[in-house]
């Protein structure tokens, strides 16, 4: 069975994608001429959309599957269903573990 990705690595793997998306765009500015423009551009743009495509797409409820939204981020219980929301696939230690 597939692995699902967890909440937080879509929220981090959305921001780096815009993030890296404005940097195309200021990376085009610092070139003499138009089409480097036009290219940096062109690869923000895609790379700031794909980000805001790629958390629409993937940033749901584990319970429930309705979209999250930014409001609630990774952490807390979904609006929706009311279960807690899981931020990574792993259990925590239980008391006795840790001694």
């Amino acid at each position: 069975m597939k692995k699902e990705t967890s909440i937080r690595t879509v929220y981090v793997t959305a921001w780096v994608m815009r993030f890296m998306g404005l940097i195309s765009l200021l990376v085009g500015l610092f070139f003499d001429g138009v089409l480097p423009l036009i290219i940096g551009a062109c690869v923000g743009l895609a790379l700031f959309g794909g980000g805001t495509v790629y958390e629409l797409v993937k940033y749901r409820c584990p319970s429930c599957g309705i979209y999250i939204g930014m409001r609630n981020l990774p952490f807390g219980h979904c609006k929706y269903c009311g279960k807690p929301l899981v931020i990574e696939d792993y259990e925590l230690p239980k008391d006795e573990d840790i001694r």
